[in-house]
């Protein structure tokens, strides 16, 4: 709470409802969304802890209150707002009991207040954010009309930090989305909740709503910047009618998520469990429906995420040396069939295939998790789910794909020398891969597609043509129909072909309206006895397996994934 100049003080919210009316905007208060920084800024930053509450709510020295905090308490007072909301101090952090309650409330504290101050600048607790160097450029001038006129004007740098063309008119996105700030796991939530954002960038301010957004230096745009995601556009959905937008737009904001990094890895869930909340309470979901990051109501089609390796980390050797992690994740986040538990997440959609195209052919049993503590879409201990699916195990060595059309990391499972599926595993090292303890799960299928890893890059000719580096009858005609292509095998086993090559062409196999192209997870076995675990996901080609019964003839069996 700004008081008089060089003094704040922790006030209690019913100090604030029993000494205002409800209609007195002197209970407006604004919220801090910052960075704290590193372990060691974090640590010397001013915190509130219980032995220290009541000197908090006394006096608060403001020269003690690292840079970012000045700086907010400084905005504050020119706008004559008298209250901020501040994480470190208005939380008790040694406080287990008082962390989650005001965790679980966040979403709220964030959604209420009148502004929501963004230090998108600043790296740090320390680092500030009013504190920017202009680069003016002064220009001389001297009038042709009036000899006796003359002086200098300034050019101001506008903020654009690089641009791919020379005309970017998007560039406010480039003051914001290169800052630490957009990078962070909790400022999505503090982003997402706010109704007004005062964003402090490298070099310009920008004011935004949800009429658009307003710069520093004139620029106006009915488009907002930074993830570009609102509560106003979760709640209600994409406009686009090919699916139900509700869960689409929590797609794409829960990949953005995945891609957060955060310094205490368990608040990966807690981080937007206020978003959960208002989301399950404007769409009449109940709670039991929210599932570590997906939905019941849109469960199946949710688990088919995908995942490549992550840039910058080390790839597990092989299959089962990524299961044995999965099985002894440390810490516990969110059980394997969550995105949330393998982060980041590179898509949630189906490579094209909306949830209204996909039907599903498994029947989900039951699917659960068990919070760690009161707020029920938190952090949990515990999940799983069981269904009876289409179950069987791997039928041949995972071998690395060659080509993509979505630019997605590949393996393929084969039969008698055709694709009998793509596979999706993040964090594998590219080397083929034995199948032990490997299964395949039926989810559900879609509408078959013509050439679906081929279409769009220009690997083939045409569209309808068939690879036949990755079909062909025999293993011995590999060797034969990569020469006859022009094919070029690199040292990490990817195959090009050469520009202006001739492709055989094959009979036109389209896939008719009756066939189906079947998507699913890949499972390994857990520790547990009848449990398996999620690894990875598969989608099966109708084009591209052509007359194979494979998955006609697997039984149907009841599993337990956790």
């Amino acid at each position: 709470m700004p008081n008089e100049k060089g003094v704040v003080r922790l006030l209690e919210t019913s100090e604030v409802s029993s000494r205002t009316e409800l209609n007195d905007k002197t209970h407006d208060y604004v919220a801090l969304s910052y960075c704290w920084g590193s372990e060691d800024d974090t640590a010397s930053q001013i915190s509130t802890t219980r032995n220290i509450l009541f000197s908090r709510k006394r006096d608060i020295k403001e020269e003690h209150l690292p840079q970012t905090l000045r700086d907010a308490v400084h905005v504050c007072r020119e706008l004559s707002i008298r209250h901020l909301w501040v994480d470190s101090l208005c939380i008790i952090q040694d406080d287990i009991e008082d962390w989650e309650k005001e965790s679980a409330s966040m979403g709220l504290i964030y959604n209420n207040a009148l502004l929501t101050i963004i230090a998108a600048s600043s790296n740090s607790c320390h680092g500030g954010f009013l504190q920017r160097e202009r680069k003016d450029i002064k220009i001389s001038f001297s009038s042709r009309r009036n000899l006796n006129l003359s002086g200098h004007f300034s050019l101001v740098f506008s903020g654009k930090t690089y641009a791919p063309h020379t005309l970017d008119i998007w560039w406010p996105t480039r003051d914001i989305n290169d800052a630490k700030w957009v990078k962070r796991g909790w400022t999505l939530q503090e982003e997402m909740m706010s109704n007004r954002r005062l964003i402090f960038g490298q070099f310009m301010v920008h004011f935004q709503c949800e009429a658009g957004t307003k710069s520093e230096n004139g620029y106006s745009s009915d488009k907002t910047i930074g993830s570009g995601l609102s509560m106003q556009s979760l709640v209600r959905g994409s406009t686009d009618s090919t699916e139900p937008s509700m869960f689409r737009v929590w797609h794409w904001m829960l990949v953005n998520y995945t891609e957060r990094s955060f310094t205490i890895p368990q608040d990966v869930l807690p981080g937007i469990s206020g978003i959960a909340g208002l989301f399950a309470s404007y769409h009449g979901l109940p709670q039991e429906s929210y599932l570590a990051g997906i939905w019941r109501e849109d469960f199946e089609y949710s688990l088919i995420w995908w995942k490549d390796s992550e840039f910058g980390t080390e790839d597990f050797a092989n299959v089962q040396e990524l299961a044995l992690t999965l099985c002894n994740p440390s810490p516990y986040l969110a059980p394997s069939w969550s995105p949330l538990g393998q982060r980041p997440v590179t898509s949630l959609t189906l490579m094209g295939i909306f949830s209204n195209d996909f039907t599903s052919d498994c029947l989900i049993v039951d699917a659960s998790t068990t919070a760690t503590g009161a707020n029920p879409f938190g952090q949990v201990k515990y999940g799983s789910f069981t269904a009876e699916a289409k179950f069987g195990t791997v039928p041949s060595e995972v071998v690395p794909g060659h080509c993509s059309g979505f630019d997605m990391t590949n393996w393929q499972l084969r039969e008698n020398g055709r694709v009998l599926a793509y596979c999706f595993i993040g964090m594998l090292k590219r080397t083929t891969q034995k199948a032990d303890g490997l299964f395949m799960m039926m989810i559900g299928s879609s509408n078959a597609q013509k050439d679906w890893m081929h279409k769009v890059r220009n690997v083939l000719d045409y569209a309808e043509d068939d690879c036949s580096i990755c079909n062909f009858d025999t293993e011995e005609e590999f060797g034969t129909e990569a020469l006859k292509n022009d094919a070029m095998v690199s040292a990490d086993g990817d195959t090009t072909t050469k520009e202006g090559s001739e492709h055989d062409k094959t009979e036109n196999m389209s896939p008719g309206k009756q066939e189906r192209d079947y998507w699913g997870i890949l499972l390994h076995r857990s520790q547990t006895p009848g449990q398996y675990i999620r690894v990875g996901a598969w989608l099966s080609s109708a084009y591209d397996r052509r007359n194979s019964t494979f998955f006609e003839e697997l039984e149907t069996r009841k599993i337990v994934v956790i």
